[in-house]
């Protein structure tokens, strides 16, 4: 374990620095389209509401694409079998 060297300083209340905390050239890097978003909850539970897509199509097509594959490599592996059982 190191030494400590130098005295822990405590913070001091001043106006000037307790004005702006955030790092300078912060609003110019967000989106504005963001800004109510984030700060409105309203407004993100009302987006979700309206959504009437289905939450399981992907899933859906995941498990139909996997059923084909299936159904194709008992074929190709029975026509294997038949090929060289015979």
């Amino acid at each position: 374990m190191t030494p400590v060297t130098e005295p822990s300083r405590t913070a001091q209340s001043n106006d000037t620095t307790a004005a702006d905390r955030r790092r300078p050239g912060r609003l110019g890097d967000v989106n504005p389209a963001l800004i109510p978003l984030l700060r409105q909850k309203d407004l993100i539970e009302a987006a979700l509401a309206q959504r009437d897509c289905d939450d399981l199509a992907g899933a859906k097509g995941i498990a139909i694409g996997a059923l084909i594959g299936a159904v194709l490599w008992a074929g190709l592996l029975a026509l294997a079998w038949l090929a060289f059982a015979g």
